[in-house]
């Protein structure tokens, strides 16, 4: 899998991150998922913040209050349809899905290289395929902060 050792994932595309000193930044430009998922039908002509990252929360309490197909689901028709959205209005932005777990709460599959969600520590979702389609895993990069892992990112949605 490809590696992203630089802030570009900052300013467009989207991201998962879990790596709380990298989210702090974003503290100022943070939406609930509920409220992103409005812009769904009312979509602020630009964005609503005074920086090039939003920040979204919330998706991790879906994914792990929610049965896995459920979650499955849900990431594609309501979170991957918000994605696409976004990203057609605001190209120039980049898309933060923040995550209060560490790394070992994400596995990379081994058969296909898409990542995985393991809820409550024994039941894998898959949110790649969820967020960001079928590509995901040719797509997909890890984002490191200099030796560390902080998260995944894909830089569009075909």
């Amino acid at each position: 899998m490809k590696e992203l050792h630089n802030d570009s994932w900052k300013h467009r595309g989207s991201s998962v991150i879990f790596n709380q000193q990298t989210l702090l930044p974003f503290i100022s430009s943070q939406v609930s998922l509920r409220e992103a998922l409005s812009w769904s039908k009312n979509l602020p002509s630009a964005s609503p913040f005074n920086s090039k990252t939003i920040l979204i929360i919330g998706l991790e309490t879906i994914l792990e209050t929610s049965e896995p197909k459920d979650a499955e689901n849900f990431l594609l028709k309501r979170v991957q349809p918000l994605l696409r959205h976004l990203q057609s209005h605001w190209d120039s932005i980049g898309i933060v899905l923040g995550f209060n777990c560490g790394p070992k709460s994400f596995e990379i599959s081994v058969h296909d290289e898409s990542l995985n969600y393991l809820r409550g520590g024994k039941t894998l979702i898959n949110i790649s395929n969820g967020l960001w389609d079928g590509s995901a895993p040719s797509n997909m990069m890890q984002i490191y902060d200099n030796v560390d892992l902080i998260g995944y990112h894909v830089s569009r949605i075909s």
